[in-house]
């Protein structure tokens, strides 16, 4: 593909939460920024990034799990000038950093930050990338947002002065569309991908065992769905009589509530390993069966992520029960394990997964094809060589195509 036109590939992320340290406290953005990047650098791209979330006044003072947590009144004031500040103090250190060689931006946008605002007239081409509708999310669902109106103008400002505007889902891209009409042709959907390298097929070293493990890792939130399946494997268990445990891998806010209702409803029957390096994640899930990505509905607006950790079950060969979303239609569906896919907002629906997933988790076949189909179309490289193409027609003086471009 020809992309020199385009130049070196200059990575911004100028959200202080968001770091590529091995432990970091946002595993998905982490996979994300390390999928986009290494890529490109694959590819031959060069590769030069500005990572908020990496420096060391972030590291010290703006992360950990308390560190957006919910504030009103003159807190509210202060955590948001913090966030205006910070604003122009990243976009400063983006430009001042700038390459000296031809370049285009990438940008994986965060509440009012835009590292991309003083390079859009140096810059071949501005991507921003959008995991979210961040002001939206911050007052809705995390209630931590008081300068309201300045987030939303920044934020429809960022996407609609881009040149392309990167949307993980369908349903993403049109809550982008419904905000400028502009961004009915700039902005494309391109789900998550994965590094097939590093999650590599595993053996089921645990087949002839009379219990069968489910797997998951994340952040430990409530809209991970977590709570729930701990209650519909305490359901399915006692109703079908069989033995399922939980292997929960990570950490997060909601980690002590989440032992305690395990504790009450699967005595025993539920490991928390914590947080881990992401190097030794494949390994555990060696005894694993089949795994879980569920995600609850947002307040204001159905379910609009696309699920990282589908893509890293399945590239691991090991079968999801997955909430329905345009990503596990378009994977689960295509291998006839629609029966795996349940709707979040019922638990019925969930248990009759789970039992699905008792199903096919031991089932070679199943766990071969799956891995096939994520190395074929679901890769990182996979995904960054559709985006270049898109920046690539910009340049040409071509439009963008509306609509989706997963396979």
């Amino acid at each position: 593909m020809p992309v020199a036109k385009l130049g070196k590939m200059y990575y911004l992320s100028g959200a202080p939460r968001v770091s590529t340290a091995e432990l970091s406290t946002t595993p998905g953005p982490r996979s994300h920024i390390l999928g986009i990047t290494g890529s490109a650098a694959k590819m031959g791209i060069g590769v030069s990034s500005r990572i908020a979330g990496d420096t060391a006044i972030a590291r010290k003072h703006l992360q950990g799990e308390g560190s957006d947590s919910v504030g009103s009144g003159w807190r509210g004031v202060v955590r948001d000038s913090i966030r205006v500040v910070w604003r122009w103090g990243f976009a400063l250190w983006a430009y001042r950093c700038v390459p000296t060689t031809p370049f285009f931006v990438y940008e994986r946008y965060g509440l009012m930050q835009s590292g991309a605002m003083l390079l859009r007239r140096r810059a071949t081409c501005v991507i921003v990338e959008c995991n979210g509708i961040f002001f939206k999310e911050a007052d809705g669902d995390r209630s931590n947002l008081t300068f309201k109106r300045l987030a939303r103008y920044w934020e429809i400002r960022s996407y609609v002065k881009s040149d392309l505007v990167i949307a993980v889902s369908e349903q993403l891209r049109g809550e982008l569309i419904s905000l400028h009409p502009r961004l009915e042709r700039t902005a494309i959907c391109v789900p998550n991908g994965v590094d097939t390298d590093h999650f590599s097929p595993r053996s089921l070293v645990r087949a002839d065992s009379e219990s069968w493990v489910i797997g998951w890792i994340g952040t430990i939130l409530r809209w991970q769905g977590v709570f729930e399946l701990i209650e519909s494997v305490a359901r399915v268990s006692r109703d079908s009589g069989l033995r399922i445990c939980i292997k929960i891998i990570g950490d997060g806010p909601d980690r002590d509530r989440c032992v305690e209702v395990a504790e009450r409803l699967l005595p025993g029957r539920v490991e928390f390993v914590g947080r881990v390096a992401t190097e030794n994640v494949p390994s555990l899930f060696d005894n694993v069966d089949f795994a879980y990505a569920g995600h609850l509905p947002l307040t204001d607006a159905p379910m609009y992520h696309s699920p990282l950790k589908l893509f890293e079950y399945m590239s691991m060969g090991i079968p999801t029960v997955a909430s329905d979303s345009r990503d596990a239609r378009s994977t689960l569906s295509v291998l006839g394990l629609d029966s795996m896919i349940f709707d979040s907002s019922s638990p019925e629906s969930l248990d009759k997964a789970l039992l699905a997933g008792v199903s096919f988790g031991r089932d070679s076949k199943i766990r071969s094809r799956m891995r096939r189909a994520i190395v074929d179309h679901h890769s990182w490289t996979n995904r960054l060589e559709l985006i270049l193409a898109k920046a690539t027609s910009l340049i040409d003086g071509e439009n963008v195509d509306k609509g989706n471009t997963d396979d």
